[in-house]
């Protein structure tokens, strides 16, 4: 089989690139319309454009060697790594994403649009292994271990063999709303974490890959 040109492969991998951003964007959608299970495309979405492994590289990487590089903007999630440590000693939860709570419908939502204008700005490379959640009784999990504890063990293999850490994080019940007189279902954090981590790199595509692929 003829091996393409780089001028080829370049085009393909864009191609695939612009393919992936809009399940990023379709997915988001459908968080902010309350549907969870979205949160299982977004993080094998995100595992296959940033998670390298020594069998796979990751689509970024083929269009950017140094896509770790990269500047992304993060929300000003607190975590104990990041405290000093007499406060880290009193950190009990650090939750990275931001709720909508539809009264009405007596729902709660992904916000997919927030405010973004006082977001941290760092490397791609220390995004995905920074700690960022955080709940009680319960070590610190990057987004690394978000992302691809929900593509591994609840979406691409539903996988039940996980860390005795990651199994009480998803045990765990930290926060409950109530509207009215109703009680909502107690907030899935690790999968509104993977929301959140999939409109920051979604904002990262729409910031450093502007253009768009003549096919």
């Amino acid at each position: 089989m003829a091996k393409m040109s780089t001028a080829d492969r370049r085009k393909f991998f864009l191609i695939r690139l612009e393919d992936h951003r809009q399940i990023l964007r379709d997915a988001i959608g459908a968080m902010t319309e309350g549907k969870l299970s979205a949160a299982l495309t977004i993080a094998t979405t995100i595992r296959t454009l940033v998670h390298e492994t020594g069998r796979t590289v990751p689509l970024l990487k083929s269009i950017q060697p140094d896509y770790l590089a990269l500047t992304i903007r993060e929300g000003p999630w607190a975590t104990a790594e990041s405290l000093s440590p007499l406060n880290r000693k009193v950190m009990l939860m650090s939750l990275p994403f931001a709720v909508q709570i539809h009264h009405a419908e007596q729902r709660l939502s992904l916000n997919s649009k927030p405010d973004m204008s006082e977001y941290l700005h760092c490397s791609l490379g220390t995004w995905w292994i920074k700690p960022v959640l955080k709940v009680f009784g319960c070590a610190s999990l990057t987004r690394k271990e978000v992302v691809l504890g929900v593509a591994d063990k609840e979406g691409a293999h539903v996988d039940d063999d996980m860390s005795e850490n990651y199994r009480r994080v998803l045990e765990s019940q930290p926060i409950r709303f109530t509207i009215g007189d109703a009680d909502l279902e107690p907030i899935n954090v690790t999968r509104f974490a993977v929301g959140q981590a999939g409109i920051e790199l979604l904002d990262l595509l729409d910031r450093s890959f502007a253009f768009r692929i003549d096919v």
